[in-house]
């Protein structure tokens, strides 16, 4: 079982070794709910704005009348994070920031910028995530 897991572990790993493939994943799956969510954050961060922008707007107006707590926040999130996406940077950050209370959460150990990496944010400023962080 172990060994299976192990297996498992390192075809995810080569499935979504970035940001574009978490994306291409997420392209095919319902804009709503946590796919959806999840599929406007991949692409946020890969500089797909506009796609990110109607995903949220999905995401958010199919959870907003929800009678279900946790779906509502989902909505309220979604709405936060579409009008983060103007300013890549507020938006990286904003997303750093829920790795890190997730993980607080999960009471997993923290990660320093958990979204360092080569993937551009931006493609017309290639200005990327580590970039970013090393103008702090």
């Amino acid at each position: 079982m172990a060994a299976h897991a192990a297996r498992e572990i390192g075809r995810l790993r080569g499935r979504f070794n970035d940001l574009a493939a978490v994306a291409a994943y997420y392209r095919d799956e319902p804009a709503m709910g946590w796919p959806g969510y999840h599929g406007a954050v991949a692409l946020g961060l890969t500089g797909r704005r506009k796609e990110a922008a109607a995903r949220f707007k999905a995401v958010a107006a199919s959870a907003a009348d929800s009678e279900i707590e946790w779906v509502r926040s989902l909505s309220a999130s979604a709405e936060s994070l579409a009008e983060l996406l103007s300013d890549p940077n507020a938006f990286a950050k904003a997303i750093e920031d829920q790795i890190a209370r997730t993980r607080a959460g999960h009471r997993l150990s923290a990660i320093e910028h958990p979204l360092l990496s080569d993937t551009p944010i931006n493609p017309q400023s290639q200005t990327n995530v580590k970039e970013h962080r090393h103008e702090r």
